[in-house]
Formats: structure tokens, C-alpha cells, sequence
């Protein structure tokens, strides 16, 4: 889901002709979300305000590398 703060990347990501990125992925199931890790390449996650960082310990269990953030406890969590 887009989130707070996000504007100016998300218009980067949607005129640049070269972007792969989905953007129109939101409120999906969890077969679904099974699915979307399956296939990705790697996750990114970065937030500069969150507590646990869920999609960063969802992204590691499935096996894929995230870039996160430096922040908060995101930091200890792709750490281990």
C-alpha cells in the first residue's frame, strides 16, 4: 500500500519508462501476497517511521533480500 510522505518517488516511478515496478498492488490476500514473494526479484521497504517492519520480516522468511531503512528497529530486524 502507498503510504505517507511518498509523492515525489511514486512520480518518479510512474514516468520513468525503465521502472518495473507495480504500483497498482493493494489490499491483497494472503495467496496472493504468497504469490507476489514468490516472484519478486527483492522487496523494498523504506520507511523512515515504523516500529516492527512486518513486510521486511515477511520478505526475509520467503527468502528474498529487502532494502529497508536504517531506522527505528528496522535496523535489528534485517539484521538478523
Amino acid at each position: 500500500m502507498i503510504g505517507w510522505g511518498v509523492g515525489e518517488l511514486i512520480s518518479d516511478l510512474t514516468l520513468d519508462p525503465a521502472s518495473k515496478v507495480d504500483l497498482n498492488v493493494e489490499r491483497v490476500n494472503d495467496d496472493e501476497l504468497a504469490f507476489l514473494y514468490q516472484r519478486c526479484l527483492f522487496t523494498i521497504y523504506p520507511s523512515l517511521y515504523e516500529g516492527w517492519g512486518l513486510p521486511v520480516a515477511e520478505s526475509l522468511r520467503t527468502g528474498k533480500f529487502c532494502i529497508a531503512s536504517s531506522t527505528s528497529s528496522v535496523r535489528r530486524l534485517a539484521a538478523i
